[in-house]
């Protein structure tokens, strides 16, 4: 059985605005808390690389010239991460897996993610509603690293979750519970619903209307399993006659934070 600090950290970075565009990749294997093993790659997109990712990342098209497809380097980071629980931090690199293995008509491998910005906001109060950015949180707790090097990301996300562990003494089971979980702990009255990772919609913001006699948690439920929704939906009632949506009668339904 593995230790209760087993876990894979992954990161990605991308050549544009699609998340299929994956143009390198990061694996940091630890046991028992410990690293054990990392990997990394720069991964050739087959895609144009923007000058707003380029300016985040520093990785352009003469660095990937000559580097591996995904569909060539996925085996040598598809065995670590089967039956793993697998961290990443926010939705972005798990929705990029998705994408992009998709793309080539690849089978992810079975694991269960864990969300470190999640647990972050649920383990410490400062971060709850705000500036729980992965560069902000690794600051507050004094750690270093180059930021959006897929490989540093990965081993920060990991360390943003090892400190949690410590701190609050759950384990890896623990939060796994705790992140799918309000912020607050109160699961009454709960509005937010999960959303299919696998789904066209996955991580996108999405605005629709609903008739006034609906309840907002009705909604979320009617709208999350045929949608697939990645974060959210937007729900405005609107006034019979009227083709305007106003700004007081919007209400938000999240189906994934």
């Amino acid at each position: 059985m593995p230790s209760v600090r087993d876990f894979v950290a992954v990161d990605v970075e991308t050549a544009n605005a699609s998340l299929a565009s994956i143009c390198q990749i990061g694996v940091a294997a630890y046991r028992d808390g410990l690293l054990a093993h990392e990997w990394k790659s720069y991964v050739d997109p087959e895609d144009f690389f923007d000058p707003i990712n380029i300016s985040i990342h520093g990785i352009d098209d003469t660095m990937v010239e000559g580097a591996p497809k995904l569909p060539d380097v996925a085996a040598q980071f598809c065995t670590t991460l089967q039956g793993a629980v697998v961290v990443c931090y926010t939705h972005f690199d798990r929705t990029a897996f998705s994408q992009a293995f998709e793309k080539y008509g690849l089978h992810l491998p079975s694991c269960e993610w864990l969300d470190t910005a999640r647990v972050t906001r649920r383990q410490w109060p400062e971060f709850a509603q705000s500036g729980y950015g992965l560069a902000n949180v690794c600051d507050f707790l004094a750690y270093e690293y180059q930021a959006h090097d897929a490989l540093e990301d990965a081993k920060a996300a990991a360390h943003v979750l090892l400190a949690a562990i410590e701190r609050s003494g759950l384990d890896i089971a623990g939060w796994l519970k705790r992140s799918a979980q309000r912020i607050g702990g109160d699961e009454t009255g709960k509005i937010a619903r999960q959303g299919d990772p696998n789904g066209t919609l996955y991580g996108e913001t999405c605005l629709g209307a609903r008739p006034r006699s609906w309840r907002r948690n009705w909604a979320a439920t009617w709208l999350m399993p045929s949608r697939s929704v990645r974060r959210s939906w937007s729900l405005a009632t609107r006034t019979p006659g009227s083709s305007r949506v106003t700004r007081r009668a919007l209400s938000t339904a999240k189906l994934k934070r």
